[in-house]
């Protein structure tokens, strides 16, 4: 579930590889962290729906949409997720996300989180999402011990990018999630040129 603990430290992403396994089905986050090395984190459906209820509930309130009428509020983020994919801006301090399919099977085992919590903060115009998990295949074998496995900043634009990717692979898996987000799914607006290019 998410959580606003701001106390736990979490191996800072560079880089953030996107993909799905098939086979478990779960979406595969691949973290490639300074310290700490690759970090690999299983998101199962339900916990992907916990993070973008989230995810899209911090975007709304700290938007100019949270001041407009109840009823134009979804049009108002829209607009801003569209002119997020159409931008080309990349800060220096957001992790470069690509959208792929990571093997997890070639990473080593104790590096495998899956994840069980999410915390986010919004600081100024970045948020910070950070992951926990248990860790799959550990040598105690202690895998129901949660532990944070990697953490990624972003600015606004690139919020908007990621949960766009995440989003595109929520419906590349059949998961159905389509419904749930309006504002992030209507068809006549959200096409594969507005997909972030990397």
């Amino acid at each position: 579930m998410p959580s606003e603990q701001t106390s736990i430290t979490f191996p800072s992403a560079l880089k953030l590889d996107l993909g799905i396994n098939p086979t478990e089905d779960r979406l595969v986050m691949v973290a490639h962290t300074a310290a700490n090395g690759v970090r690999a984190m299983l998101l199962t459906r339900r916990m992907l729906v916990v993070l973008m209820d989230h995810y899209g509930n911090i975007l709304k309130q700290t938007s100019p949409a949270a001041k407009a009428q109840l009823k134009h509020q979804n049009e108002i983020l829209q607009m801003e997720h569209i002119g997020a994919l159409f931008s080309n801006k990349t800060a220096s301090t957001s992790a470069p996300i690509e959208q792929q399919s990571p093997a997890s099977n070639a990473l080593h085992p104790e590096t495998i989180h899956l994840v069980t919590e999410v915390t986010m903060q919004m600081n100024d115009d970045h948020l910070l999402i950070g992951f926990s998990g248990q860790r799959q295949n550990t040598a105690n074998g202690n895998e129901a011990e949660v532990t944070p496995a990697a953490a990624v900043n972003l600015d606004r634009t690139n919020a908007h990018k990621v949960l766009a990717l995440l989003n595109d692979k929520a419906r590349e898996a059949g998961w159905g999630l389509d419904n749930l987000y309006p504002w992030l799914n209507n068809s006549q607006l959200v096409t594969s040129e507005q997909k972030p290019a990397n």
